[in-house]
């Protein structure tokens, strides 16, 4: 049956096969949701930005300089970060993203990042898009934010759910 399979979904189903007796600790629980969120969301990525440059887990640059957000304090929430789940760039509009399941899961270095990454695109004057998505819905997810203070009422970051990206 895995055989006409694409190989990454191949690999995906022998990982999750796998994933009772290589999680073994709540770090790697969270580094697996963390990817499998990642993949769901990227066939939708990939077809809406068909043609363009685009990459998973990438680091940003702009002018060749690597944009890196590191906090002057760092804690267990708010540390260095230097990429985005995934990013697209058609040569004149990119496109930036980050992926939760849950948006209790965002943390200050994620946000503090995409703040970081919107200022450095507009002080170059980079015509862009910031997606913060999860798989709940858009409304709960801007709620969470700023019920943590992560962002407040006027964002310009663009909330999706899984209404907007997971096929039916």
């Amino acid at each position: 049956m895995l055989k006409n399979t694409p190989s990454d979904e191949r690999e995906f189903a022998v990982l999750l096969g796998r994933i009772g007796t290589e999680c073994t600790s709540d770090e790697e629980w969270q580094k697996l949701r963390g990817v499998i969120a990642e993949k769901l969301f990227e066939p939708y990525f990939k077809e809406k930005h068909l043609g363009s440059d685009m990459g998973f887990g990438v680091k940003v640059l702009i002018n060749g300089v690597p944009v890196i957000y590191q906090p002057s304090t760092q804690t267990t929430t708010d540390k260095r970060r230097q990429s985005v789940d995934a990013a697209a760039w058609d040569t004149k509009n990119g496109e930036f993203v980050e992926v939760k399941f849950n948006p209790e899961i965002f943390e200050e270095k994620d946000i503090n990042y995409l703040k970081h990454l919107e200022q450095q695109l507009e002080a170059n004057s980079v015509s862009h898009t910031i997606l913060v998505v999860s798989f709940s819905d858009p409304i709960v997810t801007k709620n969470e934010l700023i019920a943590k203070k992560l962002v407040n009422k006027d964002s310009n970051f663009v909330i999706i759910g899984p209404d907007e990206f997971l096929p039916y």
